[in-house]
């Protein structure tokens, strides 16, 4: 450490790790200084806020790293130490997933079967094709055909625009109905090759089998539901009522025990992703269950009452909305807060996303992330954890990734989910480029593409989960605009 009562001149300051005013002198870190498992004594105050520092020891939770990625990539980076992959931005939401519904949220038209020698089902203008599209049905009031079973996949045969025959296998012969069924009847149609449990043909099944066999968990984002469904006709709301969320779950719990968390909405604070509103009491009983003006909370609640009807075994856990940006904090804020019930009686995790820039830059942001962890502090009464299920950087690098786990680590967050390794390519990402992804041979920098200026950031990716893992930290010096340095299971590393 060097200190000096005048500026420090440019060959001193590159010479330092960082460097700062203490209120009466210039203090230098050199990399030396990072040798012990202390940070030099006279290091304890930071009036410039050029240093985030944090000496007491911590330990990186064994489950921490939490990924965005492709199902190719599960294999790899559950062997490096990531423990769960989050379903966003890759085809496997239920909006992604799901064809048509009957009946739907304006209840304008109806489903029945006819037994006997057609052994049709009748749907109008269902819009589902051959072979592409399972369907599933339930009913209330009454029973279904005597040959179907409640919630079962099958596939669809014999298509026309207002009827078809199902089959339990593609392609195969149609099933004789037996009856007609009565009651109010209910049916979805999905795009099979996603909804055939624990196949190997469909984009969900190939996640939930690459996370099993690395034992990893799944979190689902839940965000969008189909807008055939919902209460204002678009996928920005949440589903009109219970009904269509106790027959989705039904349909999730098929891939039992492997999908655990439940995330409730992804950045409600963002116009693009969600219309509803967000405060206000309301209702989470069965009955009907109309909002009085806080869709997410009730949102919440009723999956937390579908999970328990698909089976008290399941023991899933429901996320919160995670809230995203600076301008987030308060909405968040508020919805915890909800009159009658605050939003943490229904949510056993609390989530947000610490970006800053905006959508020219950005990134992990200190400022933002202090800002949500001292809120959510004050308002988790049943001390809930807490995650970070979305941050990323729209120029990334090994620094930068070492730095923001560790701070997030550091600071009690259970579990941080970085976006992301190699999904969205073009498609996903800020100013429409790829440059957040970490395993991408171009690296689109701010619209211009050029040649990843990173090489092998991927296997740094892979290197720091395994190091850092389940990890006891001496201590964290997070420096802005300057290296920083850490101590991990005794060793001292500079990013």
């Amino acid at each position: 450490m060097i200190t000096s009562s005048n500026y420090f001149t440019a060959a001193q300051r590159a010479a330092c790790i960082s460097t700062y005013f203490n209120g009466s002198e210039y203090v230098g870190i050199q990399a030396s200084d990072l040798n012990t498992a202390a940070l030099p004594p006279a290091i304890t105050n930071d009036p410039a806020g050029s240093i985030s520092q944090v000496s007491k020891p911590f330990t990186i939770p064994s489950n921490f790293f939490g990924v965005h990625c492709q199902a190719s990539s599960t294999p790899a980076l559950a062997s490096s130490g990531a423990s769960t992959v989050r379903t966003r931005d890759c085809f496997v939401n239920w909006n992604e997933l799901i064809q048509n519904v009957i009946p739907n949220s304006a209840g304008t038209t109806s489903l029945s079967f006819t037994a006997g020698s057609t052994n049709t089902v009748n749907w109008a203008s269902h819009g589902l094709a051959s072979a592409s599209n399972g369907v599933w049905f339930s009913s209330s009031g009454g029973p279904l055909p005597a040959s179907l079973t409640a919630n079962q996949i099958y596939y669809i045969v014999n298509v026309t625009s207002n009827t078809f025959q199902v089959s339990l296998t593609p392609n195969g012969s149609p099933i004789s109905l037996g009856t007609s069924g009565s009651g109010v009847m209910y049916g979805w149609g999905t795009i099979l090759s996603a909804m055939n449990p624990l196949a190997s043909n469909g984009t969900l099944d190939l996640i939930v089998n690459a996370a099993t066999a690395g034992n990893m968990d799944i979190l689902f984002d839940c965000s969008e539901p189909p807008s055939m469904i919902t209460a204002d006709g678009t996928s920005f709301n949440r589903p009109a009522t219970i009904n269509y969320i106790l027959q989705w779950f039904q349909t999730l719990y098929k891939y039992y025990p492997h999908i655990k968390y439940f995330e409730t909405w992804n950045e409600p604070n963002d116009p693009g992703y969600f219309n509803g509103t967000m405060s206000g009491t309301t209702s989470t009983g069965y009955g009907g269950g109309a909002s009085t003006g806080n869709d997410l909370y009730l949102y919440a609640a009723w999956m937390t009452l579908a999970i328990n009807n698909a089976s008290a075994a399941w023991g899933a856990k429901v996320v919160s909305p995670s809230w995203t940006g600076f301008s987030g904090v308060a909405q968040m804020q508020a919805w915890l807060s909800t009159a009658g019930t605050p939003g943490t009686a229904q949510c056993s995790i609390l989530a947000f996303h610490p970006y800053g820039g905006g959508n020219s830059y950005a990134r992990f942001d200190v400022t933002t992330f202090n800002a949500y962890l001292s809120m959510i502090k004050s308002n988790n009464p049943n001390n809930s954890q807490i995650w970070v299920t979305e941050v990323g950087d729209t120029v990334v690098s090994q620094t930068i990734l070492w730095r923001a786990h560790l701070y997030a680590a550091a600071n009690g967050i259970a579990r941080m989910f970085w976006y992301n390794y190699d999904i969205g390519v073009g498609t996903y990402n800020v100013v429409g480029s790829s440059g957040m992804q970490i395993n991408d041979p171009l690296l689109y920098v701010f619209g211009g593409p050029t040649y990843n200026v990173y090489p092998g950031l991927s296997t740094s990716y892979h290197a720091m989960i395994s190091t850092l893992k389940g990890g006891s930290a001496a201590y964290l010096n997070y420096s802005s605009g300057y290296r920083a340095g850490a101590q991990v299971n005794s060793v001292t590393y500079l990013m």
